[in-house]
């Protein structure tokens, strides 16, 4: 049918000589380079890059030059380069979605109103620079709608005697160089528009989210796992904010040309638009059919992603686990067999696609050959010209390129409608536990006395195990108690719940007489002084971390914080630092040893000035000459505070003024440390002292 055409085209030039060969030799070029921008529209699609088409859409002295002057090798080579930049895309999409838990992969599919009011609200700020890119938009839009007609009018303009055809040349190649200059200030225009309001809008969205982030409860985090909740910080508000403005804005911009260009068909030739347009009823019903079994495939080629990127996340974050065994040849087998998934489900994807876009591909040459075919014989018999057949041509191409791009836009939107879900349930979910200044009473003076009052607790992500039972306790300001018992009854759980980390379940603690629960937690908090087990340092400087624990607002001295360096047995191992108390210690205190954390733990204590302090086990990893200074330290922060102490090591209980001994979350003996291993040598304190000292022994 094409060659039809091309004859039916050839045979009625002849007779006009010369400039009628130039007409039908740019004719096939122009074709050629049409076919080929078709071809490389659904390559691109299926490589879903949204903005393969940009340099011709964008730039409208690209799309001239790119459909009109360049060498197939030329476009072959964009089409290599189109491929490698999409496949690069795919890949950069699918590492953003590797940390996409199963619970996001099962996002409603149609997004609330909520949602999207909410989208509006976020971009209103930037509305004057979203405007001015709309404006920037509308200009180069208009002019790739009007080169196709500028190019139509220079091919018609090749059969003129050569004087006009000279005078005619000037004015259309002026008029079009004039034409590329205004498009590309626009294009430049709305990118530093578009691109300045997208960094506006993503920046907004970060401070909010992470500002969520602070204020959820501890539950909220047992809950939810940390590489979704940065994730959520990072890649889907980049999504969300791409989505509101490139995105959106691409997509009008296709959805202008799509709809100018269809109205040109319809001008130039009504027939021929009906042909050219009689495909896509046709397109858009197989997309919806053929799409419900791709989206199952993309499915799974995602859960299956997600599993081996969690997979490799938890051995790197345990590699010296992975070491100690020897077990390196293993965990590369396991993560070839995850992997190994990943590859047969996106090969079944891949070849998937290929079906659905190969016959879209398919269709649309369809629809040109037809479109070929009857424009030859229009030429023929004088109902059309050739360069009105050629820009009728280039409309068709333009049309298919933005109901792709359209269709693309589609997918994106409905992709960032499910971040945004998401990320805006996130913003706006509520913490039980409030810890805005603004919420509860504040004391003028902390005396120390501390009473739990029947408390029974579990924990929220293990309800139906109690951890506390009725639990009773009263201490009195500038008391020692250490805690002492098992794993698992219920010692490091007090501590927990004396910060308010989680609300008791049933019962009360209270502070000098006023329930927790009526304090505002944060300046709770910042009379409560915490020494773990394991301190968590930032990887910033020591001296910033010693400041770390002070509220804002309150000044602090270098003096003071030497004074404190100095009773906590820090400030020799400071100095020794080149850097001293400037020195940055990696994340999590990596560069410093278990002793040196925790003697910087202790110095963040002593520097907050608690009244209440509790030590969780604060010696129970260290060695006896670290033990030693660390208790040297200790000794200084817990004069005149009241004390609590969750400690196994003998050095440490023998001090406290009584022993709490507790079993299944019920507090079993008290005493002193004397009273308690003479009064019952059948206790659990006993046992638990003489398996001590018989470990020391042995």
């Amino acid at each position: 049918m094409l060659r039809f055409a091309s004859n039916c085209c050839r045979s009625s030039l002849q007779q006009g000589g010369l400039n009628h060969r130039l007409v039908i030799t740019s004719t096939s070029n122009l074709l050629a380079r049409a076919k080929s921008s078709f071809g490389m529209m659904d390559i691109n699609y299926l490589h879903g890059n949204k903005h393969a088409f940009e340099p011709h859409m964008t730039n409208s002295s690209s799309a001239f030059y790119s459909m009109n002057f360049k060498s197939r090798a030329n476009i072959d080579h964009k089409l290599d380069k189109n491929h490698n930049e999409s496949t690069a895309t795919s890949n950069k999409e699918s590492n953003n979605l590797n940390s996409i838990s199963k619970e996001q992969s099962e996002t409603k599919k149609t997004p609330s109103l909520s949602v999207i009011k909410k989208l509006i609200n976020l971009a209103k700020p930037e509305a004057k620079l979203l405007a001015v890119g709309m404006g920037c938009l509308a200009i180069s839009a208009a002019v790739s709608l009007i080169l196709p007609i500028g190019i139509g009018r220079l091919v018609d303009t090749l059969s003129l005697p050569p004087e006009q055809a000279i005078n005619q040349l000037k004015f259309i190649g002026y008029g079009l160089t004039g034409l590329f200059l205004v498009s590309g200030v626009a294009v430049i225009g709305r990118y530093t528009a578009v691109q300045t309001a997208g960094q506006k809008i993503q920046k907004r969205l970060r401070q909010k989210l992470f500002d969520s982030y602070m204020r959820q409860d501890i539950e909220f985090f047992d809950k939810t796992k940390t590489g979704e909740l940065v994730n959520r910080l990072s890649t889907d508000v980049e999504v969300v904010s791409e989505t509101i403005t490139h995105t959106i804005i691409s997509g009008v911009r296709s959805l202008v040309e799509a709809t100018g260009g269809i109205i040109l068909l319809c001008v130039l030739s009504f027939k021929l638009t009906g042909v050219a347009v009689s495909i896509f009823p046709l397109l858009g019903i197989g997309a919806v059919i053929y799409g419900k079994y791709v989206k199952k495939l993309s499915k799974n080629y995602l859960d299956e992603l997600a599993k081996s990127t969690a997979f490799a996340q938890e051995r790197i974050s345990n590699i010296r686990t992975v070491r100690l065994f020897s077990a390196e040849k293993k965990e590369v087998k396991n993560y070839e067999d995850k992997i190994d998934h990943v590859f047969k489900s996106g090969r079944q994807l891949g070849i998937a696609r290929g079906v659905f876009y190969s016959a879209v591909n398919f269709g649309a040459n369809m629809s040109m050959l037809a479109v070929l075919a009857l424009g030859g014989f229009d030429v023929i018999s004088g109902a059309l010209t050739v360069g009105k057949l050629t820009s009728f041509l280039l409309y068709s191409v333009y049309v298919g390129i933005s109901f792709t791009n359209l269709s693309q836009v589609y997918g994106d939107v409905m992709k960032a409608m499910g971040s945004s879900e998401r990320i805006f349930e996130l913003m706006h979910q509520a913490p039980r536990i409030e810890i805005s200044r603004d919420h509860g009473k504040r004391l003028d003076q902390v005396i120390g006395a501390i009473s739990f009052e029947n408390v029974t607790f579990a924990y929220p992500q293990r309800s139906e195990v109690q951890v506390l039972k009725n639990f009773n306790l009263q201490i009195k300001p500038g008391d020692v108690v250490a805690c002492v018992g098992s794993s698992g009854s219920g010692k490091s759980t007090i501590l927990s719940l004396l910060s308010r980390f989680y609300d008791v379940n049933q019962g009360k603690i209270t502070i000098d007489g006023v329930d927790i629960r009526e304090l505002d937690a944060t300046w709770l908090r910042t009379h409560i002084g915490v020494v773990s087990q394991d301190p968590v340092l930032f990887d910033m400087s020591i001296e910033d971390n010693i400041r770390y624990g002070i509220p804002q607002g309150v000044e602090v001295t270098k003096e003071q914080i030497i004074e404190a360096a100095k009773k906590s047995n820090c400030h020799e191992f400071i100095m020794s630092f080149p850097d001293g108390y400037a020195t940055k210690i990696g994340e999590r205190g990596s560069a410093l040893s278990g002793g040196q954390r925790q003697r910087i733990s202790i110095c963040r204590a002593i520097l907050l000035n608690p009244k209440i302090l509790a030590l969780d086990e604060a010696t129970s990893a260290l060695d006896s000459e670290s033990e030693h200074l660390v208790s040297k330290a200790l000794e200084e922060v817990m004069a005149d505070r009241t004390v609590i102490i969750i400690a196994h090591r003998l050095s440490t209980i023998k001090n406290a003024d009584y022993v709490v001994v507790l079993d299944e979350g019920m507090i079993k003996e008290t005493g002193t440390h004397e009273e308690l291993l003479q009064n019952d040598k059948d206790g659990i304190y006993h046992r638990l002292v003489t398996r001590q000292i018989v470990g020391m022994k042995n």
